[in-house]
């Protein structure tokens, strides 16, 4: 009777210790009974968290374009900046000049408007309304010159773009209304962009 079962090889005979371990199970949640596993695990909680947020922002159109205005007055001119306060990259970003006498006077027949390049280097132009009669660049400063039919109390450029896809963060601009060579009215504005 010391024989083994027939068929059965010693290793795994019944009564062999070895003949049943297995490796013990393993798992790819942190042990939170230690301090760092506490400390991993609130890291998750929070990092789904904010992932959460910025998915519900995104639906309610809080990542969306948001549109801003800046005013500025000088020299009997009023100027005022519509631009996209925030944006994100690739949609359409508003960007648009309003300039007027303060008394409601007629323009000159020509004004001149200086825009920060950096500022317009955001955008991917797809055109403008109406065109300047003249521009220039530089690294720094952008110039358009416009002509003003005779009693128009008001111009209003407009600025058909969105924003470049490449574009990752915010920029700061200025507009100003040039006068025989000279600042009459300038605004600053900042346009931050959103995931």
């Amino acid at each position: 009777m010391g024989k083994p079962f027939a068929g059965v090889s010693p290793s795994i005979a019944p009564g062999n210790p070895t003949s049943m371990s297995r490796p013990a199970p393993t798992t790819t949640l942190p042990d939170v009974e230690t301090a760092q596993g506490r400390w991993e695990l609130g890291l998750r909680l929070v990092t789904i968290g904010a992932v959460w947020v910025l998915v519900l922002a995104a639906g309610v159109g809080l990542l969306g374009v948001r549109t801003a205005e800046t005013s500025a007055s000088g020299q009997g001119y009023e100027m005022t900046v519509t631009y996209a306060a925030v944006t994100r990259p690739g949609l359409a970003t508003p960007f648009s000049i309003e300039i007027r006498t303060s008394d409601g006077s007629a323009l000159p027949p020509e004004l001149t408007v200086r825009i920060s390049s950096d500022y317009l280097a955001i955008f991917d132009d797809n055109g403008m309304e109406p065109l300047p009669a003249e521009s220039f660049n530089t690294e720094e400063w952008t110039w358009w010159t416009f002509t003003v039919p005779d009693g128009q109390e008001s111009l209003i450029v407009d600025l058909d773009a969105r924003l470049e896809p490449a574009v990752q963060w915010g920029r700061s601009g200025e507009a100003v209304l040039e006068l025989d060579g000279e600042d009459a009215v300038s605004a600053e504005f900042t346009s931050k962009v959103a995931p």
